[in-house]
C-alpha cells in the first residue's frame, strides 16, 4: 500500500529494497499513482470499478448471508446516481450492506451519514464486547481526537499527515484530552486505547509500537467529525490556509460537505474556488443533492473561457450538468472533446441511457469513441438489446462504434451478436470486430477468426492473428512472425505481446523503457524546424533557476507548435517542485485564455505539481509558512529549558499536534521547519 507508507523517506526505502531485489516478485498498490508514486515499476494495472451486475451479485450474496434475501434491488435502487462513487470504492458497498436497515429497508443518503451510522453500529457487527459504558460514551471523541491529531501531523511539516502513530504518543494525546473529564486520565487513556484497538477501528501497525486506523477512509472520517463543529469558528483565511489548501485535508472536507447545512457548504465551495478552481469544482459536486444547483452555479459564474468552464463542470461530477452536456453534443460543437470528457466523468442513470446511446451517431470520431468506451462499462443485459439495431445501420461509423461497444462489454452474448458481421464489406468493421473479440468469452469465435486469416485486407489478417493469440490459438503464429519484419516500432511491441500470449517468444523481450525513450527522443530530434524556433526555445529553457526560465515557459506554452509546447512543459516538470509551484498563479491565469489543447496540458501539469507539493495554491502556502516561521522565532525568543510553548488558539491555524497537547497550547517539537521560500523571485 504505497499511499499508506507514512513518509517519503519510507517510500525511498521501499524503492531501494525493490531495486536491490530485482528477481523477487512484488506487488505495489496505491490509491492513485500520483499519490503513491510509481517506484519506477513498468508494469501497471488499474483496478476497474465494479459494474452494476458485479455490485448486484455482491449485494445479493451479502444480504442473503445477513438473512435478507432478495433485497439487492431495494438497496441498489436507493443508490441511484451514487452507483459510480460506490463502485469505485468497494469498501463503501460493503458498509452499505452492513448498515442496511432490516425494518425500514433504508440506507444513508450521503457518505458522511454512512460513516456515522457504521460507527454507531460497529460493535454490533463485531458482537457483544465487554467494555464499560464510560468507554462507549467517550469512544467517538477519542477516535476523532486521534484522527484529527494524526491528520494534522507535525507542525514543522504542514503538508504531511501521520498514517501511523506511536503508541506512547497516542496514550499521551488521549490522556491530555481526558484530563479534567474523568478520574485517573492516564490510566483511562491506556485502557481505552487498548479497547479501541481490540474492539473498534484502530489496529496495531506493521511496527508493533505503532497504531493505525483500519483504513485511511476511517481516519479521514473521524478527522472530519472533529473539524465539523470548528467550521463556523474558523475565519475564511484560516479555513483556506490551514485546511482547503492542503491536499491531505481534501477527503475529510468532502465528507464534511455531506453533513453541513447549505450555507456552510456554499461557503466552503466558494473559498475552495479562491484556493484552486479544480478543487472548488470538485467540491461543488460533493455537497448535498439539494444544494448542488447553487454550488454548481458558483462554478458557472467564473469569468473564464468556455472550454475551461466546461472542464471544471465536468470535474464536479454533478447530475446538474448532465442534460446541458448531452444537448450540447447534439449539434456540432467547438469543444466536443472537453464536453465529452465532462459528460462521461459524470454518473448518469438508466433514465439518461437512451440519450447517451444516441451520441454513438455523433459526427465526431472522438465523441463516438469515448461514448462507446463508457457504455461498455454498463450492464450488458441492459445495454445489448438497446444497441443491436445499430449493427444493421447504413451508417458505417455508427456500426463501427457499436462493434467497439459490444466488444468492450466482454460478454459472450456480445461475441455471438458480432460474428455475423465478420463478413461485412467494410474492412474497418471486420478489423474492428477482430480487435473486439480479445476476451475469453469470445472463444466461440475462433473458427470464424481463423477464416479471417485469409482476408483480402492485411490489417484484418493481422488483427485476427493477434486475437487468436490472445484466445490461446496458435493458428495465426506465422502471420504474426512475418509481420514483425516490416512492423513499426510500436507495432512490433504489440505483435510481441500477442506472441508472448502463446509462450512462443519467451526469449523475445519488448523494448525496455530506456530503449523506447531513446528511440522517441531520436524521433523528436528529427522533427522539421524550418525557422529554428524549436532550437531557440531549447536555448531559452536552458536556465539555472525558475526566474530565468519563467518567461520562456510561459511563451512556450502559448505556442501553436506542439513540440515547442512539449519543450516548455518538460522544462516546467524539470523544475524543483516548489519552483514549479511558484509558477502556479501565472500558469493558471494563462491556461484559461489559451486554446483548449494548450490549456488542458497546463491544467494537467499544475495538478501533477500540486500532488508533488501536497498543496494547491503557492501564495496561500507561502503565507502559512510565514506564520510557522514567525511562531518559531517567537518561541526561540522565550525563556524555556528544552521546548518553547507556542500559545495558540486551538480553533485557529492548526498545522499539527506533534508534541504534547495541553489545553489550548501546542508544545512544538524541536524538528526544524523547512527553509522559507523566497518572497519574490529577485531574492
Amino acid at each position: 500500500g504505497v499511499n499508506e507508507i507514512p513518509s517519503k523517506e519510507r517510500r525511498d526505502e521501499i524503492n531501494t529494497f525493490r531495486e536491490d531485489n530485482p528477481t523477487t516478485p512484488m506487488i505495489f498498490t496505491t490509491r492513485d499513482l500520483a499519490v503513491g508514486g510509481d517506484l519506477g515499476v513498468q508494469k501497471r494495472l488499474e483496478m476497474r470499478p465494479l459494474n452494476e451486475p458485479q455490485m448486484r451479485e455482491f449485494v445479493n450474496k451479502y444480504l442473503t448471508q445477513r438473512g435478507l434475501p432478495n433485497q439487492a434491488d431495494t438497496l441498489l435502487r436507493q443508490l441511484r446516481d451514487r452507483l459510480q462513487e460506490v463502485a469505485e470504492t468497494p469498501l463503501l458497498l460493503k458498509m452499505l450492506c452492513d448498515v442496511f436497515d432490516t425494518e425500514t429497508r433504508q440506507i444513508p443518503q450521503s457518505k458522511g451519514k454512512l460513516f456515522r451510522l457504521f460507527d454507531t453500529k460497529y460493535e454490533q457487527f463485531k458482537g457483544l464486547v465487554a467494555v464499560s459504558e464510560d468507554f462507549r460514551r467517550f469512544k467517538p471523541e477519542l477516535l476523532q481526537h486521534l484522527a484529527f491529531s494524526m491528520l494534522c501531523g507535525d507542525p514543522a511539516k504542514p503538508t504531511e499527515a501521520w498514517l501511523t502513530l506511536d503508541r506512547t504518543r497516542a496514550e499521551k494525546l488521549l490522556e491530555t484530552f481526558l484530563t479534567g473529564r474523568v478520574e485517573a486520565p492516564g490510566q483511562r487513556a491506556k485502557e481505552w486505547l487498548e479497547d479501541l484497538i481490540e474492539h473498534h477501528l484502530l489496529q496495531v501497525a506493521i511496527d508493533p509500537r505503532e497504531i493505525e486506523f483500519h483504513h485511511q477512509l476511517f481516519q479521514e472520517y473521524y478527522a472530519a467529525e472533529y473539524l465539523l463543529p470548528l467550521l463556523p469558528t474558523l475565519s475564511d483565511e484560516q479555513l483556506k490556509r490551514d485546511y482547503l489548501n492542503l491536499l491531505k485535508w481534501t477527503e475529510a472536507v468532502v465528507l464534511i460537505l455531506t453533513l453541513v447545512d447549505e450555507t456552510q457548504a456554499l461557503r466552503v465551495v466558494k473559498l475552495a474556488l479562491d484556493v484552486d478552481w479544480m478543487l472548488g469544482a470538485r467540491l461543488a459536486g460533493k455537497v448535498k443533492s439539494e444544494s448542488q444547483p447553487a454550488a454548481v452555479k458558483l462554478v458557472k459564474e467564473l469569468d473564464i473561457s468556455t472550454w475551461s468552464k466546461i472542464k471544471l463542470l465536468g470535474l464536479s461530477r454533478s447530475k446538474e450538468i448532465l442534460v446541458d452536456l448531452i444537448e450540447s453534443l447534439k449539434e456540432p460543437c467547438l469543444h466536443e472533446k472537453v464536453v465529452t470528457e465532462a459528460l462521461i466523468d459524470n454518473p448518469f442513470t438508466a433514465d439518461h441511457l437512451p440519450r447517451i446511446i444516441e451520441l454513438l451517431e455523433n459526427e465526431a470520431d472522438y465523441v463516438r469513441d469515448r461514448i462507446s468506451t463508457v457504455l461498455s462499462s454498463l450492464d450488458p443485459d441492459l445495454l445489448i438489446p438497446q444497441i443491436l439495431c445499430h449493427l444493421t445501420s447504413s451508417d458505417e461509423n455508427l456500426v463501427f462504434a457499436t462493434v467497439k461497444t459490444l466488444g468492450g462489454l466482454l460478454h459472450e452474448e456480445a461475441a455471438t451478436k458480432l460474428l455475423p458481421l465478420l463478413k461485412h464489406e467494410d474492412h474497418r468493421i471486420r478489423r474492428g470486430i477482430a480487435q473486439s473479440l480479445r476476451f475469453q468469452g469470445a472463444r466461440i469465435a475462433i473458427p470464424e477468426l481463423i477464416k479471417l486469416l485469409e482476408d483480402s485486407n492485411e490489417f484484418v489478417r493481422l488483427h485476427a492473428a493477434k486475437t487468436l493469440a490472445f484466445l490461446g490459438s496458435n493458428q495465426g503464429e506465422s502471420i504474426l512472425k512475418d509481420a514483425l519484419k516490416d512492423a513499426s516500432f510500436f507495432e512490433k511491441i504489440e505483435i510481441c505481446d500477442a506472441l508472448k500470449q502463446l509462450k512462443i517468444l519467451a526469449s523475445l523481450e519488448v523494448k525496455t523503457s530506456r530503449e523506447r525513450s531513446s528511440k522517441e527522443t531520436s524521433i523528436m530530434k528529427e522533427l522539421y524546424d524550418p525557422s529554428g524556433e524549436r532550437r531557440k526555445m531549447s536555448e531559452r529553457l536552458d536556465g539555472k533557476d525558475v526566474t530565468q526560465v519563467q518567461p520562456a515557459i510561459l511563451d512556450g506554452i502559448r505556442s501553436s507548435d506542439l513540440y515547442v509546447r512539449w519543450l516548455a512543459l518538460s522544462a516546467f516538470y524539470a523544475l524543483k517542485s516548489l519552483d514549479a509551484a511558484y509558477l502556479f498563479s501565472s500558469l493558471l491565469k494563462l491556461s484559461v485564455s489559451l486554446p483548449m489543447e494548450n490549456g488542458e496540458a497546463v491544467l494537467t501539469a499544475i495538478k501533477e505539481v500540486q500532488v508533488e507539493c501536497k498543496f494547491y495554491n503557492y501564495e496561500i502556502w507561502q503565507e502559512a509558512e510565514r506564520i510557522i516561521q514567525n511562531a518559531k522565532l517567537e518561541s526561540q525568543n522565550r525563556e524555556a529549558p528544552e521546548r518553547a510553548v507556542v500559545q495558540q488558539n486551538f480553533h485557529g491555524p492548526v498545522y499539527g499536534v506533534a508534541g504534547t497537547v495541553a489545553g489550548n497550547q501546542i508544545i512544538s517539537p524541536s524538528t526544524p521547519s523547512p527553509p522559507q521560500p523566497p518572497v519574490n523571485p529577485t531574492e
